[in-house]
């Protein structure tokens, strides 16, 4: 039997072990065609390398995933689950990526909107790694090592052990990595404003939104995903802040679309 039919044949008489589901597998078929599809989650399911590579029409570029980490489940909430699918027309010029883990985020946007400049914020040193490996053939994706945080100052991965998509940082003076503010992000772009900013920062947006959030005003569109089962608080910081201006609010999956009035207009 040769290479493919005896992998397929070993995915599917052990549905258990490999977890396959029927609508996982008919979703990457829909996504990727029927071909691109079962090779994709064949690689996902059997490989026994470190890294995998794998080219989807969603990409013009292969993305590159960690075989048995958290790469996978962030790979198919973005491209297979369409976590980001915009509930509106839009057409972004500056896009901020906070929480951008390896890249997957930073990858569909730089796709989806070509002409838009990005900058991807991610804390995690390995995960930094993989986010320049991933994003590197986009000129107009930047990549900043640094958490996200409300003033400037010294951060630390408080829970280094965990899943690579679960990493939260807190405050500490012996922190290994720098704290980067939404101001000072929009300061250095030299933007007026932010038309995508996309936060997945793993609690620290309890801090972020808590204090001088008057650079709200001058975001579009907000994406963020809440994390009050790791810090108490975090829906009430960011509600607050964004009380004081005028957003309607989508949520699809565990992410809330929240959009300006002013992005509104724009897009009617």
């Amino acid at each position: 039997m040769s290479k493919a039919p005896r992998l397929a044949w070993e995915v599917f008489k052990q549905p258990g072990r490999l977890r396959i589901r029927a609508s996982r597998l008919i979703r990457y078929i829909r996504k990727f065609g029927f071909a691109g599809g079962l090779k994709a989650l064949f690689m996902i399911l059997a490989s026994r390398n470190e890294f995998i590579q794998l080219s989807i029409p969603q990409s013009k570029t292969p993305l590159t995933l960690r075989v048995g980490t958290s790469d996978i489940p962030t790979f198919e909430q973005i491209f297979v689950w369409d976590d980001y699918e915009m509930p509106m027309r839009i057409e972004p010029r500056f896009i901020i990526d906070g929480g951008a883990n390896v890249g997957f985020a930073s990858i569909y946007f730089a796709n989806r909107y070509p002409d838009a400049r990005i900058i991807a914020v991610e804390p995690d040193e390995s995960n930094a790694e993989m986010l320049r490996r991933n994003t590197s053939p986009y000129p107009n994706v930047s990549v900043i090592q640094a958490g996200i945080w409300h003033k400037a100052t010294s951060l630390k991965i408080e829970n280094p052990e965990g899943e690579k998509w679960l990493l939260r940082v807190r405050e500490a003076d012996d922190g290994e990595v720098n704290a980067v503010t939404i101001d000072e992000l929009l300061e250095q772009s030299g933007s007026g404003c932010i038309d995508i900013l996309k936060l997945d920062i793993e609690g620290a947006e309890r801090e972020v939104f808590s204090h001088n959030s008057e650079w709200l005003d001058k975001v579009n569109l907000l994406i963020i995903e809440l994390h009050d089962h790791y810090k108490p608080g975090c829906s009430a910081s960011v509600y607050s802040a964004i009380s004081k201006y005028e957003f309607t609010e989508f949520q699809r999956s565990e992410n809330h679309f929240l959009v300006n009035k002013r992005q509104r207009k724009a897009a009617l």
